[in-house]
């Protein structure tokens, strides 16, 4: 009643029961298989979910390249108040300016659905060979891939990692649409301005190399490790011609800590000194130190941030999170839900809004390739050290339940996580400010 599926890419193999297990059995057979002799550990393998949060009505105008922007007036509904357009600052308002450094040199790879060869950054993703292939796929089953039908049988479903990370979309029983998130999440680092309503990114001058690890059914753990490590080039069996700088993840999972096998996996790659940014997750508050990767140590976990400074609603928070970063605005996108098939043509390839912390995330994955594009030696630490030495303080006010407000580093309204833990934010986590950034990297200061 056991599926071999194949070594693991950290060791051992993954197996697949043929069917569905309680969890009750679940946990016998994981026991079951430790009194095993030289078997070292075991997991479940389980699926985690891309970090998407609501769309929001948002002007075309993209503010989070800004410092700030005075034009536009942002209404708070729950403070009841009205402000400026904050940004990350890779644009000065006063001095109609971009920062100087924009990513050249730098590859970032993107875990996540795949890619559509979408005009606005298509000039920008590393080609893995000359047959028109970009990145790599490791989706470990046909239905989630979109390749087969969903009753189809476990032990025929198995797929191999191939060349390759073209999105086709991931509608599941036309209950939903296809999101296009890695799509998304690609433009807010290497978007071209290729016309009036095409959006700019935060490292244009980058290269990106796609990695599909997220299906119909979100991803599995085993398909985002061997897809981490083929990023870094520290695959087994398959090698990666263009291993990335910076690694952005805009996934989580809530797990109740660091999965073992992604800490070993983050270990190996921090080793190359190798940048790894994943979003903080959209569990509403909980705290990111239970989340898996954003709470793996060494990641830069990023939170998600209102145009007036202050933390979404949605986002977890945690004294984990490295930096806060925009989120609701423009990028690239994709119409229909089957790439190809439902739309043809030029006009299939459109712009959205973009939320989350699977926005914010990207943010900072961009000027982590501004930062290394102006010093390529410098270190995970090093960077982490810089994101968080030039941040600027954003606005903690929060609600209590009998509606009055309240300034602490909470952020966040009042309550218990699932976990049991108050969600506070460390007294010095602020929000992502790359031009400050790049003047302690040309100054040293790090």
């Amino acid at each position: 009643n056991v599926t071999d599926l194949g070594p693991f890419v950290l060791g051992g193999r993954i197996i697949v029961f043929n069917r569905k297990l309680t969890p009750d059995e679940t946990q016998q057979a994981i026991k079951r298989i430790n009194n095993i002799k030289n078997v070292k550990r075991v997991e479940e393998d389980m699926l985690m979910e891309p970090n998407v949060a609501n769309q929001i009505n948002n002007p075309k105008e993209q503010w989070p390249l800004y410092d700030v922007n005075p034009e536009l007036q942002y209404q708070d509904m729950l403070l009841q108040s009205t402000s400026e357009y904050y940004g990350a600052g890779f644009y000065n308002y006063a001095t109609h300016t971009f920062i100087s450094n924009h990513g050249k040199g730098i590859t970032v790879a993107v875990l996540d659905t795949g890619y559509v060869p979408h005009p606005n950054f298509i000039s920008h993703l590393q080609p893995l060979d000359n047959e028109g292939h970009f990145g790599y796929q490791f989706i470990q089953d046909c239905y989630s891939a979109g390749e087969c039908p969903k009753d189809t049988p476990e032990a025929q479903a198995a797929l191999a990692p191939r060349p390759d990370a073209l999105e086709t979309g991931n509608l599941i029983d036309n209950t939903s649409s296809s999101s296009w998130h890695g799509t998304k999440a690609i433009g807010i680092i290497i978007g071209q301005n290729i016309n009036s309503e095409a959006n700019l990114g935060g490292a244009p001058e980058a290269k990106v190399v796609p990695v599909r690890v997220i299906g119909k059914n979100g991803s599995w753990w085993s398909d985002e490790l061997a897809g981490m490590l083929w990023a870094a080039d520290l695959h087994p069996t398959i090698r990666n011609p263009h291993p990335a700088q910076v690694i952005n993840m805009s996934l989580s999972g809530a797990t109740g800590g660091c999965i073992p096998s992604f800490q070993d996996a983050v270990n190996q790659i921090l080793e190359k000194n190798i940048v790894i940014v994943a979003s903080a997750g959209n569990n509403r508050g909980e705290d990111v130190q239970y989340m898996t990767p954003g709470g793996c140590k060494g990641v830069i976990s990023v939170a998600a941030l209102q145009p007036n400074k202050r933390l979404w609603d949605y986002s977890n928070a945690g004294k984990m999170v490295t930096i806060a970063a925009p989120a609701g605005s423009l990028t690239t996108s994709y119409k229909g839900n089957h790439y190809g098939v439902d739309c043809i043509g030029e006009q299939c390839f459109t712009y959205s809004i973009f939320s989350g912390t699977s926005e914010a995330a990207p943010w900072v994955s961009a000027a982590v390739a501004d930062l290394l594009s102006a010093n390529p030696t410098l270190t995970p630490a090093q960077i982490t050290s810089i994101l968080r030495k030039s941040a600027t303080p954003f606005d903690v006010t929060r609600v209590l339940p009998s509606g009055s407000l309240i300034k602490d580093n909470c952020v966040k309204m009042l309550r218990q996580s699932q976990f049991g833990v108050t969600t506070c934010l460390a007294d010095d986590t602020g929000m992502l400010n790359i031009a400050k950034a790049l003047e302690l990297v040309k100054e040293n200061k790090f």
